[in-house]
């Protein structure tokens, strides 16, 4: 059995997301290692604010691939796949340009199903 795109598209935003997850919770076991206090985010250290900076972007990277990506490549009940999920309110999100263009849609609609 071969797998199809859609399937591919999917399992590879899988494992970025999963990535991203995996760096968060491996930051979060750092901040809690550190148990840094109110004071101390006055005055963090480089090693700390690398932390901070990776805790951050990692939540935000996973967010956004879930939202952009991930999200609007899961079929809805009622669609015949996942790439004509019209009734899904991410399709609409998806197939608008965002302010820098970074995420383009994982699906577009076709007419082929």
């Amino acid at each position: 059995m071969t797998t199809s795109p859609d399937q591919l598209a999917l399992q590879h935003i899988q494992t970025v997301c999963k990535g991203h997850a995996e760096a968060l919770s491996e930051a979060l076991q750092d901040m809690q290692l550190r148990a840094l206090g109110t004071e101390d985010y006055m005055h963090l250290n480089k090693d700390d604010r690398r932390l901070l900076d990776q805790f951050a972007y990692r939540y935000t990277r996973l967010q956004d691939d879930m939202g952009a990506r991930l999200m609007p490549s899961v079929p809805t009940p009622g669609s015949s796949c996942a790439r004509c999920a019209t009734n899904s309110p991410m399709t609409t999100l998806t197939t608008q340009p965002n302010a820098l263009n970074v995420y383009k849609p994982l699906f577009k609609p076709h007419n082929n199903c």
